[in-house]
């Protein structure tokens, strides 16, 4: 587990314990992950604000542009060295949420494979017969091999990752999630929504804009949710408004908005 998790934890617990509040977490890209990790985790009602990240860190190294940074020959090499008993009981301590209990590897490796024949796979390679029941020798096998490293990859980061396998907020409705809708280095196609996972929080879209150029140019949207998440603890938790004079000293413009979607409660 990143160190920023458990910093984020430690600073949580003192701040609780010092008798501050409202108290929250937030971060951007893989630190908004590891915000929405110990948000999760925390016992007691905090903001959360994970930006520009989504359900998963796996998603983003086998299927975003990280993905080109990945030794995958390394990877497929170290995974085929396994014999069947090793690879069972690995198979064993792995849960992805993304995956049916009964689905072999394979099956969502060649899946995978389809439909990402360009990334990884490499240019020009012809995928027809994955499901024509054809051999054609060496050249599928390596196809497969491939196939399950990647998703056996996936399958090891979403055990470690994946929102779904650890607890709810304890008040899901303080999590503003934001994302933007054309961002390449998190992709949210293809993954549990977090919406489903965190029934009743709020999930702003910022439309137009890559993983790059929100970072850039929608700073505004971020603190936005801060100051909503904010607030919106301080009311329910604590009886007060912390920031109504700021929000109304600088109003958000309409045109600039994101699109906002609340998740239906439980």
């Amino acid at each position: 587990m990143d160190v920023s998790f458990w910093s984020a934890l430690l600073s949580l617990n003192w701040l609780t314990r010092s008798g501050f509040g409202p108290v929250g977490v937030t971060g951007i890209s893989m630190g908004g992950h590891n915000a929405a990790l110990a948000g999760a985790s925390w016992n007691r009602p905090c903001s959360i604000v994970p930006c520009l990240s989504w359900t998963t860190a796996s998603k983003p190294f086998t299927e975003g542009v990280m993905r080109e940074s990945v030794s995958w020959d390394v990877l497929e090499t170290e995974f085929s060295s396994y014999d069947h008993s090793c690879m069972t009981e690995l198979c064993q301590l792995i849960h992805s949420p993304e995956f049916d209990a009964n689905n072999e590897i394979f099956r969502a490796g060649k899946q995978f494979a389809k439909d990402y024949p360009k990334g990884i796979m490499g240019e020009g390679w012809d995928d027809s017969h994955l499901d024509s029941g054809v051999s054609n020798g060496n050249s599928e096998n390596k196809i497969r091999r491939k196939a399950e490293a990647i998703t056996f990859m996936r399958g090891i980061m979403d055990e470690c990752t994946h929102l779904g396998n650890f607890s709810r907020p304890v008040d899901s409705s303080l999590a503003f999630v934001v994302t933007a809708s054309c961002d390449g280095f998190v992709p949210q196609v293809g993954s549990i929504p977090l919406t489903n996972l965190w029934k009743g929080c709020i999930h702003r879209n910022i439309p137009a804009h890559g993983h790059v150029s929100a970072i850039l140019f929608k700073a505004d949207v971020f603190r936005q949710a801060i100051t909503d998440s904010f607030e919106l603890n301080a009311q329910k938790y604590y009886g007060v408004s912390l920031l109504t004079s700021l929000k109304e000293a600088s109003p958000r413009e309409e045109s600039q908005s994101p699109e906002e979607v609340k998740s239906s409660s439980p």
